[in-house]
């Protein structure tokens, strides 16, 4: 086997492995970030009609079925 085709055989994988350091780089970014993730989406649906909807409709099916389980 000559050296081009070695090279030609192993560039995709020197490829992927430049692509996964680079992802890798990006989570460790995130893991790293000085708050809670949370932080950056709280709020962000506030005056949201639809949201409050969802909202509301959550409650509402939580309350009927804690009251389906105090009727056991």
């Amino acid at each position: 086997m000559t050296t081009q085709q070695l090279s030609e055989i192993t560039q995709p994988l020197e490829d992927r492995i430049a692509a996964l350091e680079a992802d890798l780089a990006r989570v460790m970014q995130l893991l790293l970030q000085p708050h809670p993730w949370w932080q950056g989406v709280f709020g962000t649906f506030s005056g949201c009609a639809a949201f409050d909807q969802m909202e509301r409709f959550g409650q509402e099916w939580r309350a009927a079925q804690n009251d389906a389980t105090d009727v056991e």
